[in-house]
């Protein structure tokens, strides 16, 4: 069953699975930050993705999707923090030339499931207000601006088309 399943799962749907859900982000965190420390190249630089960061907790991609969705609240919260936190790193690796940024634009609407906020889309919609008339004429006022009506049955065919 999907309790069965949730409980022997490697971050279980309980206080303890969220604690060591949440210590090992933190060391998945304190890993790239290290990396990063030692090395002499920006271009050698880790940028977390919600892949590696996947990969560091054992887990898939859609694991941790499916629990920020399917679990309470902590866990989306917890989850979220870090997706944002991902999402900050990757763009200001792409503001400084450290990423593609095609690249972070396809993660951010595509790879990451529009979990960063972002759509791609080329709809535009419109919001079309009535404009505000003020004074408007009355019937006839209107009716004294307008030309004698001409009554069709008065002339021939003949007449309209010259």
């Amino acid at each position: 069953s999907l309790e069965q399943r949730r409980k022997g799962a490697r971050y279980p749907d309980d206080a303890a699975g969220l604690e060591l859900f949440n210590r090992t982000s933190e060391d998945y965190f304190r890993a790239v930050v290290e990396q990063n420390q030692s090395c002499d190249e920006p271009a050698e630089m880790l940028i977390p993705s919600v892949e590696s960061w996947a990969a560091y907790l054992g887990v898939s991609r859609q694991s941790i999707f499916r629990y920020k969705h399917e679990r309470g609240e902590e866990w989306t919260r917890t989850i979220e923090y870090y997706i944002n936190l991902i999402g900050a790193c990757k763009s200001e690796a792409a503001s400084h030339g450290r990423l593609n940024a095609v690249v972070y634009i396809f993660d951010c609407v595509n790879n990451s499931r529009g979990e960063y906020g972002y759509v791609s889309t080329n709809e535009i919609k419109l919001q079309v207000e009535p404009p505000k008339i003020d004074n408007l004429p009355d019937v006839k006022e209107l009716s004294a601006r307008l030309p004698d009506p001409v009554r069709v049955e008065d002339k021939k065919l003949d007449e309209y088309l010259e």
